[in-house]
């Protein structure tokens, strides 16, 4: 969330970019940008791993560690899998 929009998606692209032939270890509070880079989330508390699997079912089933766009995708439909705007188009 600190990053300009057009910074975040350069910095999107560098990071699949680089993940087409490497494993990526991104640490970060932005749903947005793990929504966009990751095939598959781990969640922490407590410095434990509490959660963990694929993005899309992991981000889309609960209201607290979700995208912005999934909040409000399921406000009009309450099964919507939509992470990002491109998921909505």
């Amino acid at each position: 969330r600190g990053l300009s929009w057009r910074y975040k998606m350069h910095l999107a692209e560098i990071i699949k970019n680089y993940a087409n032939s490497r494993a990526v270890v991104l640490i970060s509070h932005d749903m947005e940008l793990v929504a966009r880079v990751a095939t598959r989330v781990a969640m922490m508390a407590s410095g434990k791993i509490v959660l963990e699997g694929e993005t899309a079912r992991m981000l889309s089933g609960n209201m607290t560690f979700s995208t912005q766009v999934n909040k409000l995708a399921r406000l009009i439909d309450e099964r919507s899998l939509a992470l990002t705007e491109e998921d909505l188009l």
